[in-house]
């Protein structure tokens, strides 16, 4: 279609004339490359990063004027008299939809930062979410308005509604509203992998309730993530799956990594399958309060983490590797 950029990916074959789209695949096949290049799809900007955080950092600045605009002018309208084409309306159906399927999941990605980059809680999500609705409809109203009075002589019954029709349509986080929906596209889009919890025991403890000492019971639970589908999930990232297919022989001379010392060089299983997944678990005791406090000792929490002693330790040894 006339008038769309195209945007190309630096660091392989990948094209497409969405920005979300390009960003996703950037997230989603190159995020964890050693090898990271990309540079900005957008027009006007030949700038080049070598990490996915100096990108996204470059992709904040100007993220209002990121996504490519379609002016009137760009848009193919037929001659009249001529039937449409059938391949060019369904072209522009597909278009529609995949728009339309990569904003919600900027919606929920945004959504997903709240809560887990900034700790807000899910009642603060809802709250803005709700006052961001309030907002996007005022704005549309005011759209509406401003379209149906430059229109006004043009078509004015017809225009007007398919442009009533158009607004009315477009709604922010459809889909998303409530936590349950949010989890549920989540599971389906993120790989999102809840914890499950086992009863490890119950004691009865004198608590206070309605202002009078009571014996109740009281449960003992611990909760883990699933290690297989956690792991599955992560093998599903094509690039950390192409960091554990590579054999990173060992160094003779300089001790630099897990794989440069006798423990994995003499190991029966991975002296003769050096791609085999190495796990390295760990266990803390975390503090949840204030330590400095009274009784901390009851709120101390023991907790079991991993990481894949194949990724490079250039990104082991980030949080988000953890």
């Amino acid at each position: 279609m006339a008038g769309r950029q195209t945007m190309f990916c630096s660091m392989c074959n990948y094209r497409t004339w969405s920005y979300l789209g390009f960003v996703k695949h950037v997230v989603e096949k190159h995020q964890h490359d050693a090898n990271f290049r990309v540079r900005c799809p957008i027009a006007g900007c030949q700038r080049s990063f070598a990490s996915w955080h100096s990108f996204r950092s470059h992709r904040s600045r100007h993220r209002q004027n990121a996504l490519p605009v379609r002016h009137m002018e760009d848009v193919e309208v037929p001659v009249e008299g001529d039937p449409p084409s059938p391949t060019a309306e369904g072209n522009a159906a597909v278009d529609v939809v995949s728009s339309e399927r990569q904003f919600q999941y900027g919606q929920a990605a945004t959504i997903l930062e709240l809560t887990e980059r900034y700790r807000l809680p899910q009642s603060v999500v809802n709250g803005i979410l709700q006052a961001s609705k309030s907002l996007t409809r005022s704005l549309l109203e005011l759209l509406k308005l401003k379209l149906v009075e430059g229109l006004r002589g043009k078509e004015p019954g017809e225009a007007s509604e398919i442009i009533e029709s158009c607004l009315n349509s477009s709604e922010l986080f459809v889909g998303l509203e409530s936590e349950h929906l949010r989890k549920s596209f989540y599971r389906s889009n993120f790989q999102l992998i809840e914890p499950c919890s086992i009863l490890l025991g119950s004691e009865r403890q004198w608590r206070v309730r309605n202002w009078k000492q009571k014996l109740v019971k009281v449960d003992d639970t611990a909760y883990f993530v699933p290690l297989l589908a956690n792991l599955e999930a992560l093998l599903r990232n094509e690039s950390i799956l192409k960091q554990v297919e590579t054999v990173r022989y060992a160094n003779e001379d300089h001790l630099k990594d897990l794989c440069d010392g006798g423990y994995i060089r003499n190991h029966p299983v991975f002296s003769r399958h050096p791609d085999a997944l190495q796990i390295v678990a760990y266990y803390d005791d975390l503090e949840i309060v204030n330590p400095l406090g009274t009784k901390i000792k009851k709120h101390k929490v023991g907790m079991f983490y991993y990481t894949i002693a194949n990724i490079h330790p250039k990104f082991r040894s980030t949080l988000r590797a953890i």
